[in-house]
C-alpha cells in the first residue's frame, strides 16, 4: 500500500505519481521523504513484486530470419547455438549459430517504464543440452515489443549462466544496468545468442508452450 493516498470521489487510492516542477514542465517525478523518528522514508512510491509470463518466444537461423515450426517442434522452442559433433562440427545443417528471443506482455514492460527497480530476475527452463553436464545460456536483451520476423538485440551477452545437467530451471539475476535498460524502456525481453561454435553453448529451453516451465520475469521494484 502507497502512503500518500488521493480522493477520487468514492474512496482513497494510492497516489504514487508525484510531480515537480523542472523550470519548464512537470514531467520529473518526485521523491517524497518522511521522518520516521530515525531515518527518511520514501512515501511517494510502494514497494512492489510482480510477475509475468512470458507470451511469445522464437527461434532464429544464424542470418536471423525465423525459424519454422517443423523445426522448431513445440512451438516456441528456444535454440541456442550450432549443432555438431565437438570433434568434428557438421556444418552441413541450415541454421548455423541458432539464436532465440523471448517477449513479455505489454502490461511488464509498461510497468516497468519509469520504475524505480531493485531487482529484476529472468526464469529459464533448460530442455535439451549437447552435454549431458548441461550448458552455458548467454542472454542478452531486445527492445521489441512483438515476435518480429528476424532476429534482433540491443545487448548483446550481458550475463552467462552455467546449467549442470539437462532438463534444469534456473532464476537469473541481473544487474542494476539491465534494470536501468527496463526502467527507460531501451529494453522489453532477452535473448539466447553465443557468437560461438562450440558445443558448450548448445541447447534449447522452453518456450511459452511449456506451461509452468516458460521464461517468466519477476521484478522488485518501486513506483
Amino acid at each position: 500500500m502507497g502512503l500518500i493516498k488521493r480522493w477520487n470521489g468514492k474512496a482513497w487510492v494510492d497516489y504514487n505519481d508525484i510531480r515537480r516542477f523542472n523550470g519548464s514542465n512537470w514531467n520529473d517525478k518526485a521523491v517524497v521523504r518522511r521522518w520516521n523518528g530515525s531515518s527518511w522514508q520514501v512515501i511517494s512510491e510502494e514497494r512492489r513484486v510482480s510477475t509475468w509470463d512470458a507470451n511469445w518466444t522464437k527461434s532464429y537461423n544464424q542470418d536471423n530470419s525465423m525459424q519454422p515450426g517443423y523445426k522448431e517442434g513445440d512451438p516456441g522452442r528456444l535454440y541456442q547455438g550450432r549443432y555438431g559433433n565437438p570433434d568434428s562440427y557438421w556444418y552441413g545443417n541450415p541454421w548455423g549459430r541458432q539464436r532465440s528471443m523471448i517477449g513479455f506482455p505489454p502490461d511488464a514492460y509498461n510497468t516497468l517504464y519509469g520504475a524505480r527497480i531493485e531487482k529484476i530476475e529472468l526464469y529459464l527452463h533448460n530442455y535439451w543440452a549437447w552435454y549431458w553436464a548441461g550448458a552455458v545460456a548467454c542472454i542478452g536483451l531486445h527492445n521489441s515489443a512483438n515476435m518480429p520476423g528476424s532476429f534482433n538485440h540491443v545487448r548483446y551477452g550481458v550475463t552467462e549462466i552455467r546449467y549442470n545437467s539437462r532438463n534444469e530451471g534456473k532464476w537469473i539475476t541481473f544487474d542494476s544496468s539491465v534494470a536501468a535498460m527496463f526502467s527507460s524502456g531501451q529494453a522489453k525481453g532477452f535473448t539466447l545468442l553465443k557468437e560461438s561454435d562450440d558445443p558448450l553453448f548448445y541447447g534449447y529451453w522452453y518456450g511459452t508452450e511449456a506451461g509452468a516451465n516458460r521464461p517468466k520475469i519477476r521484478v522488485t521494484y518501486y513506483k
